[in-house]
């Protein structure tokens, strides 16, 4: 119907489309004029109507079913009106010429994206008859509009007949658990779709699981579907009981490697749901943040994730030779690398004690290796997830001692997110992590935002920092730095080369605490990334990082926004920082040299060993030759031995018969 008619009334409507369902006849909407046609809904122009063209010739109306196949996205769902529909307001050329320019500019290549235009339930069958004839898109992407359970019910029936999406993203549409059983249900169906997205978001509509979906999740998607690899349910108020039919879904699923269930206040008992159920699952990806799960529940994530008991009497010990000697040289190597990190000052890590030919850094490295050691003696199922979220989870100190031990003999994980985490100590500062970063050789990205540290526990923590060799990425936003936590880390990135990202945003640094974070930056050698936005930082530090700049040469990206800083000072810094870009562009070459090199020998080295396993091949398919006609040989002997055998008890017989003879 055009943009400059209104539609007909609905009876003419039906009685048209009524004359169309005679046999031999086809009814195909089309714009424009045609050759011949039957009925025009309005009066006027042709070029401004939508006309009704019956094809009586099967190979006509093959032939302009596939000139619409052809058609592109813009000129296709231009010509609707379901848009205008959705929104209850007049079509006009304008209106229509505006939306075209917007679908081409929003769904060119493979992607088709109509986030947030108020798409409704009429505007997505639309977009379903859109993808059904164009089918070279594999992303559909309606966020943030009101599709509701009847849009749903059209996405869905996409799905069941759609093979070529394989990302769906429905978030923020005000669906209800129908709309989404809906969805889920025709997943069973669909088995092309690996991305599905039925999270809520911020200042948008949000979908609403809730517990009545828990059946399907468990019965329909997750124990049936084998080819979705990441779940978006994020903010869809699932409670405790979804998350139990979700953990239990959960079970024997090896395909799904992402899954998001934050904000759903699943509490303590829906987060010990979830972490019974990772061991027999494939994720790889999970986030609980903001669910309220408690002490309780990172408890029983850290004990699922590895954390060992101190018990001797514990099964994980079996393994070992001596249960109670291997429990009790766990918990002595815990504790006596505990002690060298809480008694050792910060400047003193390269200092040589005396009576010792060991630094306190290398004394701490081996106390770490010791610990290591020690955890092989247990026998622990680890799961296979390599990144967890557990941001603003109400856990004190007590729940996340018990994460952070997991830490001890999981080397799995590689990113840990554990922001809003009370992680201080009434002692001494993180108690936790002083053991488990020396020892641990996996992780890679740990998050600490507004995690109550406390001066003590920064100390401590770069400390532990100076030890470890395979952190890349640490965030420290939000914890307040004073003087001597601020001169610990200029220590700590004085030495430390693996360190790569740092974010030390609204930590409270002063023009102090910035020089002296400054004389550590210029005798670094490996940070690429720092991030000081957000602090009390004025010229003085801005004069000492220009100067550190002029000796580092690895520093890529420094953020300084916010602080009351000079322009000229921060065009300086800008101006070291592309030199230390150029330099690093330029250093590329060698470094691909260095490694195409190495990869190189190492292609050498495998065909050589191809090669020798070809060698090794052959002579062992000739020696099985041999060994095959030995075989055959000693079955044809054994045979010919048993053919004489019988002959020579047949002579024997005859021989024998000939002598009763005689005697009678």
């Amino acid at each position: 119907y055009g943009a400059s008619r209104d539609p007909p009334p609905v009876k003419q409507r039906r009685q048209i489309f009524r004359q169309g369902t005679r046999p031999g006849l086809s009814w195909l909407p089309l714009r424009g004029t045609m050759q011949s046609c039957s009925a025009s809904p309005t009066t006027g122009s042709s070029a401004g109507c939508l006309r009704l063209v019956r094809l009586r010739a099967p190979e006509r109306w093959a032939r302009s079913r596939s000139q619409r196949r052809r058609l592109c996205p813009s000129t296709w769902m231009s010509q609707r009106f379901w848009a205008c529909r959705d929104q209850h307001i007049l079509v006009t050329k304008e209106r229509q010429r505006r939306f075209a320019e917007f679908v081409l500019s929003n769904c060119s290549g493979n992607s088709f994206s109509m986030s947030d235009c108020n798409v409704g339930p009429e505007c997505a069958k639309a977009v379903a008859m859109t993808l059904a004839l164009c089918t070279q898109y594999t992303e559909l992407n309606l966020s943030r509009n009101s599709l509701g359970d009847q849009g749903a019910h059209v996405i869905a029936s996409l799905l069941m007949k759609n093979s070529g999406l394989t990302a769906v993203d429905v978030s923020a549409n005000d669906i209800s658990c129908r709309g989404v059983n809906f969805i889920l249900t025709a997943m069973l169906v669909n088995c092309h779709v690996q991305s599905l997205d039925l999270s809520s978001k911020t200042a948008s509509l949000r979908n609403r699981l809730a517990q009545q979906s828990a059946g399907v999740l468990e019965d329909d998607l997750l124990t049936k579907n084998s080819t979705l690899l990441h779940l978006n349910l994020a903010s869809t108020n699932l409670g405790f009981g979804g998350a139990q039919g979700l953990a239990r879904g959960l079970v024997g699923n090896h395909t799904l490697q992402s899954l998001d269930i934050s904000q759903n206040d699943i509490g303590d008992r829906g987060g010990t749901c979830v972490a019974a159920a990772l061991k027999d699952c494939g994720l790889l990806d999970l986030n609980l943040a903001d669910n309220r799960i408690g002490d309780e529940g990172f408890l029983n994530l850290g004990a699922c994730l590895g954390a060992l008991p101190r018990e001797t009497q514990s099964s994980v010990w079996s393994r070992a030779l001596d249960p109670q000697k291997a429990a009790a040289k766990y918990v002595d190597s815990v504790h006596f690398l505990r002690r060298l990190v809480l008694e050792v000052e910060e400047k003193e890590l390269h200092v040589v004690p005396h009576g010792s030919d060991l630094t306190h850094l290398q004394s701490i490295q081996e106390a770490a290796d010791a610990l290591h050691m020690a955890v092989r003696g247990a026998e622990v199922t680890l799961p296979k997830l390599t990144s967890l979220t557990l941001s603003n989870n109400s856990a004190t100190a007590i729940g996340v001692r018990g994460l952070a031990d997991a830490l001890h003999v999981n080397c799995m994980l590689e990113k840990v997110c554990m922001d809003h985490c009370e992680h201080r100590d009434a002692d001494h500062g993180v108690h936790s992590l002083v053991t488990s970063l020396p020892a641990n050789t996996t992780l890679r990205h740990l998050s600490l935002s507004c995690a109550v540290l406390g001066p003590a526990g920064l100390v401590n923590l770069a400390k532990v920092m100076a030890a470890n060799k395979a952190l890349r990425v640490l965030n420290l936003s939000g914890n307040i730095f004073d003087s001597v936590s601020a001169q610990a880390w200029a220590v700590t990135l004085g030495g430390n080369t693996a360190l790569k990202q740092l974010c030390l945003s609204a930590c409270h640094l002063n023009d102090a605490a910035g020089q002296v974070l400054a004389e550590g930056l210029a005798e670094n050698e490996g940070l690429q990334q720092l991030s000081l936005r957000d602090n009390a930082l004025r010229d003085q530090a801005a004069a000492a990082l220009e100067e550190a700049l002029l000796h580092n040469g690895t520093l890529i990206q420094l953020n300084l926004e916010l602080n009351s800083i000079d322009f000229r000072s921060l065009a300086k810094i800008k101006q070291l920082l592309e030199r230390n870009s150029k330099i690093r562009d330029k250093g590329l070459p060698d470094k691909y040299r260095s490694r195409i090199g190495d990869l190189s020998q190492c292609k050498r080295e495998v065909e050589r060993m191809t090669k020798v396993l070809s060698r090794n091949h052959q002579k062992k398919r000739i020696a099985l030759w041999k060994q095959a006609a030995k075989v055959q040989k000693l079955k044809d002997e054994k045979e010919e031995d048993r053919q004489r055998q019988e002959q020579v008890e047949e002579q024997l017989q005859e021989l024998l018969q000939t002598q009763e003879q005689m005697d009678q």
